[in-house]
């Protein structure tokens, strides 16, 4: 019996087809072969974020992730990042604001990570020698000046519950939104937490991502203090089902209807999405 040896046929980086069989002795097809496998893997690292995990408390933030989109060196990291710095490892421009929201960018010269905060979810003002950079997620600088305490695990923001809505009274209908500015960021897609009544007459509720009870759920239970956790409602640039899903023009909007008028209405939002 003759064994014929194993041949892969692969295109070379000039374009041209190549052929590497058992017991090649060309080392520049092999080199060739080794050059292009080294180039599509970087480009492949450089397009995928994994292992992404964010903080931030009191004045500072930080991330670490095993790879992230824009940046092809693996395992970025930085701490420390502060709006009290200018620059790198802190506020790209201007001055620091407070009841504002703000972006954390990974950035990296080509030796070293770092972070950097801007307003800018898309485009912030990259400091002198850094080529590359990458969104880790949003920040809120609140009233006081310190970060609202978060964290984030790849593109979800975890946080303590915050009232989102309080309300004495809500209608039959979606009719009108309850600003969740402060609480869930611009960008996000969705947002989550636990919502009820607030006295033993309540009847049911519903919550949803727009007027026309987009990722609309239900809260049946008319006991006080009685709450249903709710997840994934939308957020609609309008009141249709137009995309994206966020508030292109303004801040994300909570809709409730209760089953009937005048009913008290208590929601919390304690994660999101974007």
């Amino acid at each position: 019996m003759t064994l014929t040896p194993p041949t892969l046929i692969l295109r070379s980086t000039n374009g041209g087809p190549l052929t590497i069989t058992q017991g090649d002795s060309n080392l520049t097809a092999i080199q060739d072969f080794l050059a292009t496998l080294a180039s599509v893997t970087s480009n492949l690292a450089s397009n995928i974020s994994a292992g992404l995990q964010a903080s931030a408390e009191g004045t500072t933030c930080s991330y670490s992730a095993t790879s992230l989109v824009g940046i092809s060196a693996p395992n970025p990291a930085a701490s420390g990042i502060t709006l009290s710095v200018a620059g790198v490892g802190g506020l790209d421009t201007g001055a620091a604001t407070t009841s504002t929201w703000y972006y954390l960018w990974a950035i990296y010269n080509g030796v070293s990570f770092s972070g950097l905060l801007s307003l800018s979810s898309t485009a912030p003002t990259i400091p002198a020698g850094y080529t590359s950079w990458s969104l880790v997620g949003p920040v809120y600088n609140n009233s006081s000046g310190n970060f609202t305490t978060q964290i984030q695990i790849g593109r979800t923001v975890y946080f303590q519950p915050q009232t989102n809505v309080s309300l004495s009274s809500v209608g039959s209908t979606y009719s009108s939104g309850s600003s969740t500015g402060g609480i869930v960021a611009p960008i996000a897609t969705s947002y989550s937490g636990v919502f009820g009544g607030t006295t033993s007459s309540t009847a049911a509720f519903a919550i949803a991502g727009d007027i026309n009870g987009t990722g609309e759920t239900v809260c049946a239970s008319g006991a006080v203090g009685a709450a249903i956790g709710y997840g994934t409602a939308p957020f609609y640039s309008s009141s249709t089902y137009t995309l994206p899903f966020y508030q292109s023009a303004g801040l994300p909007n909570v809709f409730c209807i209760a089953s009937a008028t005048s009913k008290p209405l208590q929601v919390n939002v304690s994660r999101y999405t974007f």
